[in-house]
């Protein structure tokens, strides 16, 4: 896996969508910031979550900005709406 910026894996995702392939989604992981959590320390994979280019924020046509991200983990689901509190991405 490649690791990127939150704003490339917006990008990567929302391309995507646009293709002919959209029909079935990609995922990536989003590392969120440790600081972005209550506890204060969590492991890199207490941080990761998976994420589909199914979600609102990476199609054009949606009205939310939401993007829901699972944790393999735990199976802890998180609610975001942009990179500031990624801290990068793998794809």
């Amino acid at each position: 896996m490649k690791q990127i910026t939150f704003e490339e894996f917006s990008k990567r995702m929302s391309e995507h969508n646009k293709s002919a392939e959209a029909s079935t989604p990609i995922f990536g992981y989003v590392v969120f910031k440790n600081s972005y959590f209550t506890k204060t320390t969590h492991s890199i994979e207490e941080r990761t979550y998976k994420v589909s280019s199914d979600n609102k924020h990476f199609k054009d046509y949606a009205l939310s900005n939401s993007i829901f991200g699972k944790c393999e983990v735990d199976g802890d689901v998180q609610k975001f709406y942009g990179g500031e509190c990624v801290e990068y991405c793998l794809i």
